[in-house]
This record gives C-alpha cells, structure tokens and sequence, in this order.
C-alpha cells in the first residue's frame, strides 16, 4: 500500500525489488502516479512586504534573505571569519543553518504560515549531502518546493558558492506547529 494518508502524510512502502538486492528499497509517493506533487492552492503570504523577519540565528549569522515566492526561496551570507572553522573553510553548521533557515522561509510562504500570520513550519527532519567548500566570499541558498500536503512540506535546498559549485544538497520535511 503505498500513497499519502488522511493527514498528507506520506505512506511509505518497502519493496526488495531487483535494484534493492541484500538491502531494501524505499519509495514515497502519491497513490495515482498521475497525481501532481505540488499542490496548487492559493494560500496567504505572511510576509506582507515581500521578505520574511530574520531569526535571532539569521542575525547573529548575518543571514540576509534575498527573495521568496511561493515556489523558491533565497538567502545568503557574505562570509567573515565567525563562519568558518579552524582551518579557514565555512563550518558546517553555517552551511546547514543557511540551508534550514531558507527551507523554513519557504516552508512557511508555501503554507501561508509565519511572519504577520499565526502559526510556524518546522524541520522534523534533515538530509544534508556536503559536497564541497570555500573560504571566501559569498554562499547563497536557494530552496525549491518539492511537495506541499495537508501537513507535510518537503523542500530540497542548494547552498553554493559564488562560482555557482554546489557546496551542499539539503532535503528538508516540515510540519506545521
């Protein structure tokens, strides 16, 4: 049985196919295979001047939010040396609070949530893939809507750095507080 259940929330299906050989093999989608992932509903935005307020971590990183609609979101950070680890490189964590803080941006703009409205989106869980690094300039992240349920959101986010080279592939899950 696999599709999505009364909630939205995904059904998962296990299937040891001939590509899942001595391991198993895990796929998530909508039961009728035709039906869109992204949901098309308008809803409110909740940031009524177009950009959403910054967190108290989005200011003591200096997480500048550049734009957001209801289909991508992206921020940056101008890198200095509080960002970066002993050896010059931008810490990890820097990477993945950009990633999640833009993910939440738009977990929240999707969901008309956030900002001037009541309610918030929040990361129940997190896939982060670090592919690379840098040690000077700006990184950039801009997340994309995966999927917008009834309660779960998934957005995939790509923090780069300023030749374009991926430093970091982040999957993010939301739900609603």
């Amino acid at each position: 049985m696999d599709g999505w259940s009364a909630t939205g929330d995904p059904l998962i299906t296990f299937n040891p196919g001939p590509a899942a050989i001595g391991r198993w093999a895990c796929a998530v989608g909508p039961a009728n295979r035709d039906e869109e992932l992204v949901t098309s509903e308008p809803v409110p935005n909740p940031y009524p001047d177009g950009m959403p307020p910054r967190s108290p971590l989005a200011q003591h990183l200096d997480i500048d939010p550049v734009e957001v609609d209801e289909h991508h979101a992206v921020a940056r950070i101008f890198l200095q040396d509080h960002h970066k680890q002993p050896r010059g490189a931008v810490h990890a964590g820097v990477l993945l609070s950009l990633a999640d803080n833009t993910a939440t941006i738009l977990a929240n703009r999707v969901n008309g949530v956030g900002g001037a409205l009541p309610g918030f989106m929040v990361s129940i869980d997190l896939h982060a893939v670090l592919l690379s690094n840098v040690n000077e300039g700006e990184i950039r992240a801009t997340a994309r809507l995966v999927r917008r349920g009834r309660r779960v959101t998934v957005i995939r986010t790509e923090v780069t750095g300023e030749d374009g080279r991926v430093l970091t592939e982040v999957t993010t899950t939301h739900v609603p507080t």
